[in-house]
């Protein structure tokens, strides 16, 4: 929950971000009044940067997914893990950020798109996390594929949870990523 001091703090850079869209200030900083947190899995930075910019914008707290196991550095072997762990329905351990999902009513979810689909750590944390009754706000980053299937893995892994549209974001942005992010945050506001 945000204290008056930080809820005041976010208005007012979001009225100065968004300069004469007023209406979109506004939309906002209605968002802000909700109780949101940002869960999230990145594993080359740009699924963090995005949260980071997300958290910034709303004063929303931040919980990382850690997988117990790093995956590797680099991009051949890492794709290669994931389409075997997918093959196979493996889904990773991981260090679950510690957050009390009752203090939250909303959840933006971020994840790499890795084969068309949710992260691996983003699927074992939904997997053992009940969500029944929140709203997911899923995003994810991906270095060309799009959407894909990720909202989709939302709906089905969420099935008791409101799933709002889903932003989808290139690498981990472009110089409009905060107009895109505002955006976003009015049309999908639950």
């Amino acid at each position: 929950m945000l204290s008056k001091r930080e809820f005041l703090k976010a208005v007012v850079g979001l009225t100065t971000l968004v300069g004469t869209h007023s209406s979109l200030a506004k939309e906002v900083a209605q968002f802000l009044m909700k109780r949101t947190a940002i869960v999230y899995y990145s594993h080359s930075g740009n699924t963090r940067t995005v949260a980071s910019r997300i958290s910034a914008l709303t004063a929303a707290p931040v919980f990382e997914i850690v997988p117990q196991t790093p995956y590797p550095n680099a991009y051949r072997p890492t794709t290669n893990q994931v389409r075997e762990e997918m093959q196979k329905g493996y889904l990773p351990p991981i260090h679950a950020p510690s957050i009390d999902l009752n203090n939250f009513d909303v959840l933006i979810i971020g994840t790499p798109t890795w084969w068309h689909h949710i992260a691996r750590p983003v699927a074992s944390w939904l997997s053992q996390t009940d969500l029944s009754g929140k709203v997911i706000m899923p995003f994810n980053t991906h270095g060309g594929g799009g959407l894909m299937q990720t909202r989709d893995d939302f709906v089905q892994m969420c099935p008791k949870s409101t799933v709002t549209q889903s932003l989808t974001v290139y690498g981990n942005g472009d110089s409009d990523l905060d107009e895109q992010i505002l955006r976003w945050l009015k049309e999908a506001n639950p």
